[in-house]
């Protein structure tokens, strides 16, 4: 966001960074879990559906949404 401001592109690099931050704290917490269990195991294979499939419809909704120009973010 420096160097790109509230452009397409700097949001899409915070996009990547937050995306990459996350990918990266669930591939810690999946070598080193605090207690290996069955929970870890079931997050570990969740990862791809629950947390990158979902940016889909939300994505989506997003395009529909922010056309109409609701001052729900201000």
């Amino acid at each position: 966001m420096i160097y790109a401001g509230e452009s397409a592109l700097g949001r899409i690099g915070v996009g990547l960074c937050a995306w990459g931050s996350i990918g990266g704290a669930f591939g810690f917490a999946g070598r080193h879990p605090p207690t290996p269990g069955p929970l870890f195991r079931w997050l570990g294979e969740a990862t791809m559906p629950v947390y990158v499939l979902h940016h889909i419809p939300v994505l989506m909704i997003g395009l529909w949404v922010l056309p109409l120009g609701w001052p729900l973010g201000n």
